[in-house]
């Protein structure tokens, strides 16, 4: 294949964007677009997140950062065979946006279900048919209210879900019917400050979510995020089994349901991306935080004693995959990012896959990509 310029490496991995770890990593494991398939890569998601929640569970810091940085990686090559698998049997299954697009679709600098208040607090609806109807003679009207509101020089929202839970429920039966026009505004939103306001490094994205979701990291306790993350994992688990299951009678098999059911996978990509920022922020706090303030209350008053402790710093999601996929055999830092099976890049491990995706077609006979 042609020659490949790495994006990240070891000076510059917490100012690049999340595409590029992505890319990266896409580069390393291209033979994947081949010898797997999405199906299988998910599996290894799962797999990783499950080991991930079980050390929260068991209170096992160091494996619950290793865990997720292997969590983060074979996500990224989930989404790479979406994007760019060149076996048939992924096509059910294709998205076409980069990470960074996909958080900011779902997450432009608002909480989705607050961008939601937002739009219904316009129109005050009390029933489903109000809902529709002033929805629809009001929408040149939302829109221009969220021109106005993009053209701000700070867009961030901090969210106040956990204020309005006992209204969220009322809310979502009364806008149930529209959550698709709902959702058609929130891109609608996402585009007009895509330009001026999106953000695209990782610490860019860790400081929004840290921002937009303050309350309910404070709330919230490893354990339950933890759980969150992996809820959302059966989540996209349930749209993938969505983007080939159809029923003649009830969900017919239609460009405007695939259209939906496409968009729904990408949100729900979208939500594990959050949860991930919103374990590793939770990570630092517990974690590292409250380590960092005991190991100054040591230091006693007076002594001309200086110790230097920068672990909130260091622990970033950059810093997380680095960690482990940005080091050598021997330990040592590499100038890139490498498979830790091989310790190259690309990856020439050697795989005995019992099943060769490749040869799967929609006849079951062997198929080659177009």
């Amino acid at each position: 294949m042609a020659t490949y310029s790495f994006k990240v490496n070891n000076s510059n991995k917490s100012i690049v964007s999340i595409d590029d770890f992505f890319h990266d990593a896409a580069f390393i494991w291209h033979r994947d677009k081949k010898e797997r398939t999405v199906f299988d890569l998910w599996l290894h998601v799962i797999d990783h997140c499950t080991r991930l929640v079980e050390a929260v569970r068991k209170e096992m810091p160091k494996k619950v950062i290793d865990d997720l940085a292997d969590t983060i990686m074979w996500f990224f090559s989930f989404i790479a065979q979406a994007l760019n698998s060149d076996n048939f049997i992924d096509n059910a299954f294709r998205i076409d946006k980069s990470p960074s697009d996909l958080i900011w679709n779902k997450y432009p600098c608002v909480c989705p279900a607050c961008f939601d208040f937002l739009i219904t607090d316009m129109i005050n609806a009390t029933n489903e048919t109000e809902a529709e109807r002033l929805l629809k003679e009001n929408d040149n009207i939302i829109r221009d209210e969220l021109i106005a509101l993009s053209r701000n020089d700070d867009i961030l929202t901090v969210c106040n879900c956990l204020s309005r839970i006992f209204f969220a429920e009322e809310r979502h039966n009364i806008y149930k019917k529209v959550s698709c026009d709902l959702d058609k505004l929130r891109l609608f939103y996402a585009d007009i400050t895509r330009e001026r306001h999106k953000k695209k490094t990782v610490l860019e994205l860790e400081t929004m979510f840290e921002r937009i979701f303050t309350n309910s990291y404070h709330v919230f306790s490893v354990q339950n995020i933890a759980f969150h993350l992996l809820e959302e994992v059966g989540e996209v688990s349930q749209a993938l089994k969505d983007r080939y299951t159809y029923d003649e009678t009830r969900e017919p098999y239609e460009m405007n349901r695939i259209l939906e059911r496409k968009n729904k996978l990408e949100e729900e990509i979208a939500d594990v991306f959050s949860w991930i920022f919103a374990l590793l922020l939770k990570l630092k706090r517990v974690y590292y935080q409250d380590a960092q303030e005991y190991f100054q209350t040591l230091l006693p008053k007076g002594v001309p004693l200086k110790i230097e402790f920068d672990f909130l710093n260091q622990i970033s999601l950059a810093e997380i995959i680095w960690s482990k996929y940005g080091r050598k055999e021997d330990g040592s830092l590499s100038d890139s990012m490498l498979c830790t099976g091989c310790y190259r890049a690309p990856c020439e491990c050697k795989r005995d896959l019992k099943i060769d995706w490749y040869k799967l077609s929609e006849n079951g006979e062997e198929h080659s990509p177009s």
